[in-house]
């Protein structure tokens, strides 16, 4: 692993993406420091302990471990070491095809991981790499025709959010409906020779 490793924080708290700070880890300790921009706003900090309106401008370190090796707060943003975490697998299926070799154990594929999957999840803050990935991610999709979308996005109700949950929930209904009508015997099937396993032959 490098002997520094820098990241950046967004966020979207306000509707609109926005750069809150930089992240930087060492050997030793963690660190992150905000931008002018984002103190100014007066807007929720990076985490609790390391609010924007007690650091101020001031770095906030943090001393790493093997068992806690970055912010506590960034934790839940590393997919969990399980051999069930689907995420996990996944990312590190990813990492192997672009090395061509096996991920190594330590601090080094969880940085990638953090990379990979500290953005678009639950809470208020993304992770990227630089603010150039932070910008592609954000504005990847196709500009909006008009300042009603834009204004329809910023609240989170985008048109096509809303026609895709109506889809969704239709979906669901229309399956609902479906698997009141049909007999338990057709539904249960076993995984080893598609056998049809009524409620007879579970007596």
């Amino acid at each position: 692993m490098a002997r520094y490793q820098h990241a950046v924080v967004w966020t979207r708290i306000s509707g609109t993406p926005e750069k809150m700070g930089t992240l930087v880890l060492s050997e030793r300790e963690a660190t992150f420091t905000y931008t002018d921009a984002y103190l100014s706003s007066g807007q929720p900090g990076f985490c609790l302990l390391g609010d924007g309106a007690l650091w101020k401008s001031d770095t906030i370190t943090y001393p790493i471990s093997e068992r806690i090796p970055v912010f506590p707060r960034l934790l839940s943003l590393i997919p969990g070491n399980h051999p069930r975490n689907l995420q996990r697998r996944h990312y590190l299926d990813i990492l192997r095809a672009k090395s061509g070799k096996e991920p190594p154990l330590g601090m080094e594929t969880e940085w990638r991981l953090l990379m990979m999957g500290g953005h678009g999840g639950i809470g208020h803050i993304d992770l990227f790499a630089d603010d150039m990935d932070a910008t592609g991610i954000y504005y990847r999709t196709a500009p909006f025709q008009n300042s009603r979308a834009l204004t329809k996005a910023r609240m989170g109700v985008h048109n096509s959010g809303v026609c895709s949950s109506a889809r969704y929930w239709m979906n669901t209904l229309i399956l609902i409906l479906w698997l009141s009508k049909r007999p338990w015997g057709q539904l249960l099937r076993s995984t080893d020779d598609s056998k049809v396993i009524g409620l007879h032959d579970a007596r």
